[in-house]
């Protein structure tokens, strides 16, 4: 199970951040982003996500909560091939082109 939090990222930036310019690669204040940790670990605070400082911290909290798991979401596998995919643009995101013949999930 996800927690609240996570979903309500990935829908905050799906709809206010997808755009940005450097969202997964700029970094926010430490102070804010020190304290947006905080209140999520110890599940306080309201969670808005411009409160906790917009885009650019979510984005981070997002990378540190993936990052910080204990197991990997993608195998060895799955993540070979995601680094040799092609990019193609949609709606001026880049995204991966995924074949379905080279990679079927066990």
């Amino acid at each position: 199970m996800m927690p609240e939090a996570i979903i309500t990222w990935i829908l905050y930036l799906n709809e206010n951040g997808i755009k940005t310019e450097g969202i997964f690669r700029r970094s926010p204040a430490s102070s804010k982003l020190r304290e947006a940790k905080e209140e999520f670990d110890c599940e306080i605070g309201s969670m808005d996500c411009e409160e906790l400082g917009g885009v650019h911290v979510i984005a981070v909290l997002l990378k540190m909560f993936f990052k910080e798991l204990q197991i990997a979401i993608f195998d060895k596998n799955v993540y070979e091939v995601l680094k040799g995919q092609q990019k193609a643009k949609i709606a001026g995101v880049d995204i991966l082109v995924w074949p379905a013949s080279q990679y079927s999930p066990a």
